[in-house]
């Protein structure tokens, strides 16, 4: 994630045609079911980080790509809202809360009513609607 941060922080570097590259392995990385060789790996600093990438991308690339927040809104929307997927999937898309849609509250805070309230958030956001 420092590399794609780095590269990403970088204005000298002409990414847009390289975002269909970095934006998956940005979101595996925030959102994979299994990150690391075991489970007793820090993971979660991981999925924080890899959040602040999302985050840089979105602030870099969101005015010249419109389409680049809806399309990692969808893909966080999708994780968020299947049951099926374990905590640390949902930990990643709700980490990533913030940085796409602007919610101020804290990543700490795993609330069931405020996650709920950032998954309408992320909703919201594919469609550009302000719930504020």
């Amino acid at each position: 994630m420092q590399v794609v941060r780095a590269l990403v922080q970088n204005a000298h570097l002409a990414l847009g045609a390289h975002l269909h590259q970095l934006i998956p392995v940005t979101l595996t990385c925030l959102v994979a079911k299994n990150l690391g060789a075991s489970a007793a790996e820090d993971h979660w600093s991981l999925r924080d980080s890899a959040a602040a990438v999302v985050g840089a991308i979105i602030g870099r690339f969101g005015q010249e790509y419109p389409d680049v927040q809806t399309r990692i809104s969808r893909q966080l929307l999708k994780a968020f809202l299947d049951p099926s997927k374990p905590l640390a999937t949902h930990y990643g898309a709700r980490s990533c809360c913030p940085p796409v849609t602007g919610c101020n509250q804290t990543r700490s805070t795993l609330s069931l009513g405020h996650s709920q309230l950032c998954a309408c958030r992320l909703a919201a956001s594919l469609y550009s609607v302000d719930l504020d």
